[in-house]
């Protein structure tokens, strides 16, 4: 038989070896960057970034924390709700900063919690338009550095992907004490 000791900031067995990171503990993290200069038209939906990151713990062990910080410029219109879906989930908690006015930078910022199983997990940007109408968030994605629009300087868009080891605050409590198991 032996005992794990789970305290509120790790587990270990008898021996007092480390079995899993410390609980809320960064576990994983990887920046993805796409700066290849794409015109938006206009859509009633649109996945503008699709790519696969890897998860190392399951749906009880892990959650993932994801920040975007997306760029764009020129003529944006409110019509849109831009969001992430991990797996199916989609977060409407990226929202974006728009103006009607021409050569105006706008940004696609925000960051959610997802939950999902161990493995790959599919990561979309995109957006969906109020009452079917067709819009953008921007007409450009990711200026082209002076092609677009000589006053704007070259840049990219960036999504964080950092994995945790589950908080009892996000997800249920962990109950704490020597436990038996054989």
């Amino acid at each position: 038989m032996s005992t794990v000791r789970i305290s509120g900031s790790s587990i270990q067995n008898t021996s007092g070896e480390h079995i899993r990171s410390t609980v809320g503990g960064l576990v994983n993290w990887k920046q993805y960057r796409n700066a290849t200069s794409q015109a938006l038209s206009a859509r009633s939906f649109y996945e503008m970034w699709k790519f696969t990151a890897e998860k190392l713990g399951d749906y009880d062990e892990t959650y993932l924390l994801i920040s975007a910080q997306i760029q764009g410029n020129n003529n944006a219109s409110g019509d849109c709700g831009t969001y992430i879906e991990v797996n199916g989930q989609k977060s409407g908690a990226f929202n974006y900063t728009y103006s009607a006015w021409a050569n105006t930078i706008n940004h696609i910022n925000g960051n959610d919690i997802f939950y999902a199983p161990k493995g790959d997990v599919q990561i979309t940007m995109g957006w969906n338009c109020a009452n079917t109408d067709s819009s953008n968030p921007f007409a450009r994605w990711n200026n082209s550095g002076g092609q677009d629009d000589g006053r704007i300087r070259p840049y990219g868009s960036v999504i964080w992907v950092r994995e945790f080891t589950m908080d009892p605050a996000l997800h249920g409590s962990i109950q704490t004490g020597d436990f038996s198991y054989s």
